[in-house]
């Protein structure tokens, strides 16, 4: 999954863009949602952008 991260800021920073999966309604033991994976831009400057891409396994989001 990739996106486009941009710095609306007025200071230089850096984001975490993190991606999430919920499971189906029901009697599952499991949290409502899990993490999926994550990635990290760069310090980005005031106005500055970077595309940024979280990989993850499909298996392990799956139900027990």
């Amino acid at each position: 999954m990739g996106v486009q991260v941009k710095n609306t800021g007025d200071w230089a920073g850096k984001e975490v863009v993190q991606v999430y999966y919920s499971a189906p309604e029901g009697n599952l033991d499991k949290p409502y949602q899990e993490l999926a994976g994550y990635a990290k831009t760069k310090e980005l400057a005031p106005g500055g952008s970077e595309d940024v891409t979280v990989t993850f396994e499909t298996q392990s989001c799956r139900p027990r």
